[in-house]
Parts: structure tokens; sequence; C-alpha cells
């Protein structure tokens, strides 16, 4: 029997936490125990996602309970929520686009 299949549910949020890295993917995947071939298959259809969906890909909901940590509103009023810690280089991005 072969490995167990993984979902996109399962791999964006692993996917959006690379694209902050801070570390090599080796190290990356060795950590989250996914092979570097998983990263990169499920990196490509993360961005194709993000951009068929204009730049945008839910990557999972806040569990029960779960308070916001940091909020962009962008004129308009499209809202942005963190429910984990984010980079500045994120917030960086998020304010300049």
């Amino acid at each position: 029997m072969g490995k167990p299949r993984r979902t996109a549910e399962q791999m964006f949020p692993l996917i959006a936490l690379y694209e902050e890295r801070t570390q090599t993917a080796a190290a990356f995947c060795a950590e989250r125990g996914i092979s570097y071939t998983q990263l990169v298959y499920w990196r490509r259809k993360y961005r194709r996602e993000a951009m068929a969906a204009g730049s945008f890909v839910e990557i999972g909901s806040p569990a029960a309970g779960e308070q916001v940590q940091v909020e962009v509103m962008y004129p308009g009023g499209m809202r942005v929520r963190f429910f984990a810690p984010v980079s500045a280089s994120v917030l960086a991005q998020l304010v300049r686009s």
C-alpha cells in the first residue's frame, strides 16, 4: 500500500508557511515529513490556484474560538485576517499591493 494522499486543505497551509521560510527546502520537508517532490508539486498547485482566484487562496478556516492576530483592511472594505503570527515581510507585501 502506498503513502496516504494529501489534500489541498492539508498542504496549502504548509505551502503558505514555506513561502515565509527561514530554512532550506530540505529542512522544511524533513521537519514536516514530506518529500521535496511533494513540496514542489503542491507549491505549483498552490500558485496556480492563487492565480486562478485572482491571487487569493483560502488556506483554512480558524478553529472555534481562535482569535485574530493581524487584520489588514483595504480601501473598499476587503479584509485579510491572519489567525497566526505573520512575518513583517508578508505584511509589507500586503500593504504595497
